[in-house]
């Protein structure tokens, strides 16, 4: 699972130890701040005290940090080069011929890529850190989900993670054959091809013998559902949350009285 983008990795942390429910609140959390403080010289503070919670306080390597995380990285780079290109202001950086970099225009170029950066990184820290069984269980005794629906979001993050180790292995058998080796964007489109047959069949496997298994243990006879796997909901839970409510009180007290200049008033070109 060490390999595996975006499962959930059975460690002990504190972290790990908080119920899913506090963390989805979490994650709501940076998902707003993310989105109303604008301003780069917020969204950097923000992305940092994200990778650090998910270094100190998740035991999240620094390279899952960045390798799980590389579309995203080339996503929001892209984001950063267009918006500092056509959104103008009054300080003006420098200029290359036509090519005019105002320091508003990056300021807020980087606020929009640092948003995008750092509500995937809040995601991937929540993904690696929660199972699976514990938010479909936590989420049918806390936001009272019907059983089907937490089944179904049960079975969605628990073999996302699969077909993307069946894909790997589809794509070493390939090679070991000594086919599908290039990386051109036309033998990734050929291999892509290659591919569709097996794992399509290979995923209408999975969800058979899943539907087998859930009908020969009476799935859904019943009305009431117990659960052999008991969620706990500790209190430090509500600590990291206050702590987290405290940044971004701050945040907003930056910003209303001044100390943080407001970049969002720009015009494009």
């Amino acid at each position: 699972m060490n390999e595996t983008v975006f499962a959930y990795c059975p460690k002990q942390s504190f972290l790990h130890d908080i119920d899913p429910i506090k963390k989805i609140v979490w994650l709501i959390m940076v998902g707003l701040m993310s989105m109303i403080f604008q301003t780069g010289l917020l969204q950097f503070p923000l992305f940092v005290l994200l990778a650090l919670t998910g270094v100190l306080f998740a035991g999240l390597p620094v390279k899952n940090i960045f390798t799980s995380l590389k579309p995203i990285w080339l996503l929001a780079f892209i984001v950063l080069v267009i918006q500092s290109l056509v959104i103008k202001g009054e300080t003006l950086l420098f200029s290359v011929g036509p090519i005019q970099i105002y320091a508003e225009g990056l300021m807020s170029a980087t606020g929009v890529a640092l948003r995008m950066v750092n509500v995937a990184v809040g995601s991937v820290v929540f993904l690696f850190t929660t199972h699976p069984r514990d938010l479909a269980i936590a989420s049918t005794e806390k936001f009272k989900l019907p059983v089907r629906g937490a089944q179904g979001l049960f079975l969605a993050l628990r073999f996302l993670p699969l077909l993307q180790d069946e894909y790997q292995d589809l794509v070493a058998a390939h090679k070991v054959r000594g086919a599908g080796g290039g990386k051109s964007l036309k033998d990734r489109f050929t291999r892509l091809q290659r591919f569709t047959v097996p794992y399509l069949f290979s995923g209408l496997r999975r969800a058979q013998i899943t539907a087998l298994a859930m009908d020969s243990k009476a799935f859904g006879a019943y009305p009431t559902k117990t659960y052999f796997h008991i969620v706990s909901y500790p209190k430090k839970g509500w600590l990291f949350l206050l702590a987290w409510a405290l940044i971004g009180v701050i945040f907003a007290y930056l910003i209303v009285n001044g100390y943080i200049p407001d970049v969002t008033q720009v015009r494009f070109a």
